[in-house]
């Protein structure tokens, strides 16, 4: 019974920790954006293609949409902006913005749990927490397609990065497409 409880209680913290690490995650890409582009930065959390029935969260250049259905969290996230201004080192510290906040965050939280000998169940949280960042900075960092659809196909981080050492960006064709799709979207 204890193990049947321990084996719940890790899968309930992983469940609550995997939408604030997307978030965390496309912050440090919406970050490199703002400082290198000062245009406009979407933030897409529950999804890649749709901002619909979202909270929307507004602070300067920077628009976040929260989907308001809290199973659509998992689905991932997406970081939108216009990176023709952005060199290549510019363009691959923006893709590796996302994996160094998303470590940054976690080691701030997990090693001082550790070495202040907090209660168990916080270092087990925060434990969990930078185990699972670092399976998720291993994820995104792998070069693969991560899905394709009707209007745009998104590639991982490690993707993004492979082709700009290659000197080519993938993710201009993704913009463009993103971007044609939310300003016809109504028309479909």
């Amino acid at each position: 019974m204890e193990v049947i409880l321990a084996i719940f209680f890790i899968i309930l913290v992983v469940l609550l920790i995997r939408p604030v690490l997307i978030l965390v995650h496309e912050l440090g890409h919406a970050f490199y954006a703002l400082k290198y582009t000062k245009k406009e930065v979407d933030i897409l959390i529950g999804g890649h293609t749709d901002e619909s029935n979202s909270y929307v969260f507004k602070r300067n250049n920077l628009t976040i949409y929260v989907k308001k259905n809290p199973l659509y969290w998992f689905l991932g996230g997406c970081c939108i902006c216009e990176d023709e201004e952005m060199n290549t080192n510019e363009y691959i510290s923006f893709c590796l913005g996302g994996v160094a906040f998303e470590l940054l965050f976690t080691s701030l939280i997990f090693f001082p749990c550790y070495y202040f000998d907090t209660h168990g169940a916080l270092r087990l949280i925060t434990g969990l927490m930078f185990g699972y960042s670092i399976i998720d900075v291993l994820a995104n960092l792998y070069p693969r397609v991560i899905s394709k659809g009707d209007f745009v196909t998104l590639y991982s981080d490690g993707f993004l990065i492979w082709k700009a050492f290659k000197g080519e960006n993938a993710n201009r064709e993704a913009i463009q497409k993103f971007s044609d799709y939310y300003r016809n979207r109504d028309r479909f």
